[in-house]
């Protein structure tokens, strides 16, 4: 990870203060948590600098994509929902 210890701690402290007793965290959930963010984060990324691969056909007047494309989006969208992010 990329914080010490002890600002991990501090991080913890913080979160658990805003979210109230209700939900309290660990360090080790928290540090889990900005894993996933991280790897959605790249990933969203890695398609965008691919470019969206969406265009216009001004004959069908029409969105059309990149072959595959589309079931792309479709698979990564769904492996973020199934495993969130933020939960």
């Amino acid at each position: 990870s990329t914080f010490s210890p002890s600002v991990w701690a501090r991080i913890t402290d913080i979160m658990n203060s805003i979210t109230g007793q209700g939900c309290r965290f660990t360090p080790v959930q928290l540090k889990g948590k900005l894993n996933r963010l991280r790897r959605a984060c790249r990933l969203l990324n890695d398609i965008l600098t691919r470019g969206t691969g969406w265009g216009w056909d001004p004959e069908l007047n029409t969105i059309i994509n990149e072959a595959g494309r589309l079931e792309e989006l479709y698979w990564v969208i769904k492996i973020l929902c199934s495993h969130s992010v933020f939960s």
